[in-house]
């Protein structure tokens, strides 16, 4: 388990001791990476580790680097032949691990399990969940069209794929860098198992990458335009419907995102890159409420952003 965690004083001991409650831990490593807090993250870290009896802790404190250069490094130290991530403001249910792992280890040919995420503490523990195998191309619908909550950390991953394959996270990126590594774990893996129900509580906090709107978001349009190009490599048959629907959508989430922070100026320059891309796939693609969501944006950004905007009042 690979915990990247940068001034998390606040949340981090609930995200350790979620992890080594679990129901296997003592057959698991995790792995703290302290990015350079500035905070009092690592006399907590250490607090909690130095109550726990268990030699499976391995702690590391590097210079400020970024979260991908710390899930690398995690990588780098991790000895197990299975990988999960876990953010250090986020908790795991006490079955995620052997939920998530039991086929894996039982079926050698499947690469990845996940599971969903849930926003509210409130997670579905539902200890005799039976994992299924689907097909890759079931799971890349799950992502383009945002129809199931999953993510980088809802899934555990096999390491031989991670290594054979030279698959890393991408240090040029703050944001989509998680959806990238993803992506191109699915594109080699050859087999792929999930579990129904919510076993990872992904918090929404101030601290949040994805919570601070800012423009460097719109580094999400350089990660999909990677993947576009891997894509096109390695899944013809994919590849279209990637490019018409994931940087639109994209640019649809990255406008309420401005319209929610009441960004007038940065919901205009996202409106500018929205009338170069083609948008038809929106409205017949997806949920029908990003549905219905598209269409106002499309007949007038101008009523979008006022509607959004006062939603938050």
């Amino acid at each position: 388990v690979i915990m990247p965690c940068y001034n998390s004083s606040r949340f981090v001991k609930e995200a350790i001791e979620s992890v080594v409650s679990n129901s296997i831990f003592a057959k698991c490593e995790l792995i703290i990476i302290n990015d350079g807090s500035t905070d009092d993250t690592e006399l907590v870290i250490r607090n909690v580790i130095d109550n726990i009896t268990n030699d499976n802790i391995i702690y590391v404190k590097t210079e400020n680097r970024g979260v991908s250069a710390a899930r690398n490094t995690g990588l780098e130290l991790s000895r197990g032949i299975l990988i999960s991530f876990i953010d250090s403001d986020d908790v795991y249910s006490p079955f995620f691990l052997e939920t998530l792992s039991s086929i894996m280890l039982d079926k050698a040919n499947i690469d990845l399990c996940f599971c969903h995420f849930a926003t509210s503490p409130r997670l579905k523990i539902c200890n005799n969940a039976k994992p299924k195998t689907i097909s890759t191309g079931k799971v890349f619908d799950y992502l383009l069209y945002r129809t199931k909550k999953i993510g980088l950390w809802t899934a555990v991953y096999r390491k031989s794929v991670i290594m054979n394959n030279n698959i890393c996270f991408s240090t040029g990126f703050k944001y989509g860098e998680d959806i990238q590594f993803l992506w191109r774990f699915l594109f080699k893996s050859r087999s792929v198992a999930q579990v129904d129900g919510a076993f990872y509580y992904y918090r929404l906090s101030d601290s949040s990458a994805m919570s601070k709107v800012t423009y460097d978001k719109v580094q999400l349009l350089d990660v999909l335009s990677s993947l576009q190009k891997e894509l096109d490599v390695n899944s013809i048959n994919y590849s279209k419907r990637f490019r018409n629907y994931s940087v639109p959508r994209a640019i649809l989430s990255l406008a309420k995102d401005y319209a929610l922070s009441r960004n007038l100026e940065l919901f205009r320059k996202i409106q500018e890159q929205f009338r170069t891309v083609k948008k038809g796939s929106l409205l017949v693609h997806g949920k029908i409420v990003v549905r219905m969501m598209a269409l106002l944006y499309i007949i007038s950004p101008k009523i979008f952003y006022l509607a959004v905007s006062r939603s938050r009042r």
